[in-house]
């Protein structure tokens, strides 16, 4: 209570430090804000200004508020639905309520809310469309630009999402968040001192916020820098005793230096500090990819299933659907191909049958089949593994998404590679998500199986260094060790 109470207390001191620049009103060239209410559109500039800082949790309360002014103010409700560490039916709940009262908003928030809609629902095209929209509505519009630059960022289109990152730090250089995508999309293009250059910016904006350093203790642990991250996840952790990203980084630092019961310790603490259940479930995920790490499957498993328990017990189906499916993915790596599928089966099947929008319904139902194909394929069932795969074909087909493909070639490069077309195995495994180490590791087999030892021995040298951790890593990294 004494840390909750301080943090409200710190969070009021820069409110007053930074108020000089948070607009009281729509500003030329940009989407106006729709509400009867200045008191609302007050509190909604103040919590849209702590979002864009990284502080989700002073965002929310400053949101909240806002809609307690004006209960219409869709707006607030659109980003609320945004908001890091909520479940499913909150988010949708926000989304449903803005789309409804979107014939009482402006146009440009019309648009921005279908988006946001859009990219919930995972329906690529139609966020190109609505993006465009907005584009061509308001070219001057710094968040329109970065909202581009998220968005082929999300897509691994990197040279765009910086072309429109600095589109928004043209309109306004001291618009920090920019700086934090721009320092990621600056990684992920192997551009690692422009990268620590952003962060550095970022910090600079931003220096009493916590998610500045956070985002340059996650650069340094990348570069194997561990003490220096550590470093800096601890000054984000003295700016807010409560960001669990900063712990749960810490944690990662120890995975890297396999110190597993150190890192657990970390994801424990994170799991007794966290606030929401979505914190708490993202804890216990990472206790069970720590076991995964050390080699001790069961451990793993039983983690897992404490992670299931309790997103069924607070109604998270999504979740529940989530942990059936690593489930599967271990079960697959460990041989039991059968005991797999029919957890891939249970996922499919809770995906049809609970109350979840149609859209989530396909996605998962398409994420089960694609996993099914995978189990076959990896314990050489493969004619089975083929006709699993074209009805994952048909599935992406219909619902074109550029992701989905992505994630679909990571398989049908390992069934091709099984049934001996090694040069269609690359192209497919060089088409798919390369930002996922389970691929990379993958294509890294392809080239050794085709007696290019030396090129294998280059990729397999990525997947050592690969420090983002994950599921996809821990079950990869030990095989490739000298």
């Amino acid at each position: 209570m004494k840390t909750k109470h301080l943090r409200l207390v710190y969070s009021s001191f820069l409110i007053i430090l930074f108020s000089y620049t948070l607009p009281t009103s729509a500003q030329i060239d940009e989407m106006s804000i729709t509400s009867n209410s200045e008191s609302a559109k007050d509190s909604f500039l103040k919590g849209r200004y702590f979002y864009e800082a990284g502080n989700h949790s002073s965002a929310k309360m400053y949101f909240e508020k806002a809609l307690t002014n004006d209960a219409d103010l869709a707006i607030a409700d659109i980003y609320l639905s945004v908001i890091e560490n909520q479940d499913y039916n909150t988010v949708v709940s926000h989304i449903e309520k803005a789309v409804s009262l979107s014939n009482k908003v402006s146009l440009g928030e019309r648009i921005f809310i279908n988006f946001i809609e859009s990219r919930f629902n995972k329906n690529e095209p139609l966020q190109k469309v609505h993006l465009s929209k907005l584009l061509t509505l308001f070219p001057k519009d710094k968040r329109i630009q970065y909202l581009s630059g998220e968005f082929y960022y999300d897509h691994q289109e990197y040279d765009l999402a910086i072309t429109y990152l600095n589109n928004t730090i043209a309109l306004d250089s001291a618009f920090a968040i920019s700086y934090k995508l721009l320092g990621l999309c600056n990684m992920a293009s192997d551009n690692q001192l422009s990268a620590k250059k952003s962060f550095q910016k970022y910090i600079a904006l931003l220096p009493y916020e916590p998610d500045p350093y956070n985002s340059l203790g996650e650069f340094l642990l990348e570069q194997g820098n561990y003490e220096e991250s550590i470093a800096g996840f601890n000054e984000a952790i003295t700016r807010d005793q409560t960001f669990t990203k900063a712990v749960l980084g810490i944690g990662h630092n120890y995975i890297y230096q396999k110190k597993f019961e150190e890192a657990r310790d970390f994801y424990q603490r994170s799991f007794v500090i966290s606030e929401t259940i979505p914190e708490k479930l993202k804890a216990l995920y990472w206790i069970s990819t720590s076991y995964i790490h050390e080699g001790n499957i069961d451990e793993a498993l039983n983690a897992n299933l404490l992670y299931r328990e309790l997103a069924k017990t607070n109604l998270m189906w999504t979740d529940v659907i989530e942990s059936y499916n690593r489930e599967g993915l271990i079960l697959t790596e460990t041989g039991m191909a059968e005991e797999a599928i029919s957890k891939f089966n249970n996922a499919g099947n809770i995906a049809k049958s609970a109350n979840l929008q149609n859209s989530t319904k396909e996605y998962y139902s398409f994420i089960a089949n694609v996993n099914k194909c995978y189990a076959l394929t990896y314990n050489n069932m493969l004619e089975k593994a083929d006709i699993e795969a074209q009805k994952c074909i048909l599935m992406t087909n219909k619902r074109n998404n550029k992701n989905e493909l992505k994630l679909l070639n990571g398989t049908l490069g390992i069934l091709a590679y099984k049934n001996g077309d090694f040069v269609k195995a690359i192209n497919l495994l060089k088409n798919s998500d390369m930002e996922n180490v389970y691929n990379i590791y993958q294509m890294g087999v392809v080239y050794e199986k085709m007696g290019n030892k030396q090129r294998a021995d280059e990729i397999y040298s990525i997947v050592k260094s690969n420090k983002r951790n994950s599921l996809q890593n821990a079950l990869v990294r030990e095989r490739v060790r000298d």
